[in-house]
């Protein structure tokens, strides 16, 4: 009859290494945070109309050849300068969140009008949000992995 193979252990390193990728995932976040919370507190604010969408399409992140029409909305404002800036949204959605003719408050810079957001916390904090909730996987993976290790380790010198 063969040999079987030992069954390999996972290294104790990886939980560290997790706790590493979730350490990176947070401070992130808090950065991105940080910026938002800036932007609220230093960009100028006003009122925008939805004019429209911009329609992109995407794909599956599985492999499958599933793809749909996501909608971002187009939005137009006058700046402190009188001038008229069009801008699209940083989030896309289907349905559409907004609709034509709607309006919105914006926040832009005065140095760079053309990179305006709409004032709501799904634009402002989405990225912060998944950053945070990779940050928190990452740190709940490794306290299961650690755990893990600790009672192969623990039948193994019984």
């Amino acid at each position: 009859m063969a040999e079987q193979a030992p069954i390999r252990q996972p290294s104790r390193k990886a939980p560290y290494f997790l706790f590493v990728v979730a350490a990176v995932f947070f401070f992130f976040a808090a950065k991105n945070y940080s910026a938002t919370q800036e932007k609220i507190e230093t960009w100028q604010k006003t009122e925008a109309t939805i004019v429209g969408f911009e329609a992109e399409r995407a794909t599956s992140s599985k492999g499958r050849q599933h793809t749909r029409q996501v909608y971002y909305p187009l939005f137009r404002f006058t700046a402190a300068d009188s001038q008229v800036y069009t801008v699209r949204g940083s989030v896309g959605s289907n349905p559409p969140d907004y609709q034509q003719g709607e309006t919105v408050e914006v926040l832009y810079s005065k140095e760079a009008p053309d990179e305006a957001q709409i004032n709501s916390p799904k634009d402002l904090y989405l990225a912060c949000g998944l950053l945070a909730a990779f940050g928190l996987m990452s740190a709940v993976f490794g306290f299961v992995l650690q755990r893990k290790l600790r009672t192969l380790q623990a039948k193994a010198s019984m």
